[in-house]
């Protein structure tokens, strides 16, 4: 009789508390692997929205214009060989505007300037390349850089 009831309760019962154990023990490292990933979605959308921040440009600006209106500030129009834009890739989200500018002759401290209203402006601008070949026999310089800003187009974040 013992045996019996052995068999038909008591055994199935330690089976079926030890598939739960098992099962506990499973979706608790689940839970762990959940709460991370929500932990790097929170970090990931609070960059996303740091970001996009940092993007936003005021409506209408022209990234052509700006350098051209720096240059006549820092009086060194009349240096600039060429400039002109460049295709930059874009997405769905995301603008790139870029410009492609030489100077020629101008001091280190003109190049310094300008640089430095580039980097003091509103909007978020860029210096993707810069190549500086020194004149022989004077302190010229030749510039070639090119500068980019991006355009937020539609927001990843709802809200």
């Amino acid at each position: 009789m013992a045996l019996l009831i052995y068999l038909l309760i008591v055994s199935p019962y330690l089976k079926a508390m030890e598939v739960m154990d098992r099962k506990i023990v499973r979706k608790s490292e689940e839970l762990k692997e959940v709460l991370a990933l929500q932990q790097d979605y929170f970090q990931l959308k609070e960059k996303t929205k740091m970001l996009e921040t940092m993007v936003r440009s005021t409506p209408g600006f022209s990234l052509l214009s700006f350098l051209e209106n720096l240059a006549t500030q820092n009086k060194i129009k009349n240096q600039i060989a060429y400039m002109k834009p460049v295709t930059a890739a874009s997405s769905e989200r995301y603008r790139e505007s870029s410009v492609e500018m030489k100077i020629e002759n101008i001091t280190l401290k003109q190049l310094v300037d300008y640089l430095y209203g580039i980097e003091q402006s509103r909007e978020s601008i860029r210096v993707k390349r810069l190549n500086i070949v020194k004149k022989k026999e004077t302190d010229l310089l030749d510039v070639t850089l090119q500068a980019s800003t991006f355009e937020l187009l539609v927001s990843t974040l709802g809200g």
